[in-house]
């Protein structure tokens, strides 16, 4: 009761530096965690994070929401390479097990809490941090699209072209019906004459007509 008084008080900078001395606090606590700790304190958190959630009015939900945004972006701040790296691989990992075992409603309810989520950190952003993020998207959609490129281009190199042959012009006169075909066509069981010309079909046609 005294905290939520005093938190009730607070003005936006106490509240920003609270929320940053917490962030410090809780990182320096599960850094001396060993593995059975870790799962049992994430255990915990999950079961009393899930019990909260739903006794929640709208209200509590968009303010929990407000306050969870900032913590995660002071503690963000803080990073340096190798801590953000753990933390993306962490996560990574705790999202895809939780998401394996979630029920269509959990998912849609997911997704609306991303959505909020989203809107709010960016609500909440300085114009510094709004330009980082839109200059980190657009290099995630450029890196996306070399990708893409380089892939065609070696599925482009992998393909075959057709080798080029010139069999001249077609010179050779048919002697049923004086068509004019290419040197390669002739065969000289034919006696001079070719299959594809119409006035051997013809005859050929004449022939099966009068039987």
């Amino acid at each position: 009761l005294q905290h939520a008084i005093a938190r009730s008080q607070e003005d936006e900078t106490q509240r920003v530096e609270r929320l940053r001395l917490n962030a410090l606090q809780t990182a320096v606590a599960r850094s001396q965690e060993d593995e059975v700790r870790q799962a049992e304190r994430r255990r915990s958190d999950a079961l009393q994070h899930a019990t909260a959630r739903s006794q929640e009015n709208e209200a509590e939900r968009a303010e929990r929401q407000r306050s969870d945004a900032v913590q995660h972006a002071v503690a963000r701040s803080q990073e340096d390479e190798a801590q953000r790296v753990e933390r993306r691989r962490s996560d990574a990992a705790q999202h895809a097990v939780a998401r394996s075992q979630e029920t269509a409603d959990q998912r849609q309810n997911r997704l609306q809490n991303t959505q909020i989520q989203s809107q709010v950190r960016r609500s909440l952003e300085i114009e510094n941090d709004r330009n980082q993020r839109l200059t980190n998207l657009r290099a995630s959609y450029r890196t996306a699209q070399q990708a893409i490129q380089t892939t065609n281009l070696s599925i482009a190199r992998r393909v075959r072209e057709a080798d080029l042959h010139n069999i001249g012009i077609p010179s050779v006169e048919c002697s049923s019906c004086k068509a004019l075909h290419f040197t390669v066509e002739v065969n000289s069981r034919n006696g001079g004459r070719f299959s594809e010309c119409c006035r051997c079909y013809y005859s050929y046609y004449n022939t099966l007509m009068c039987y």
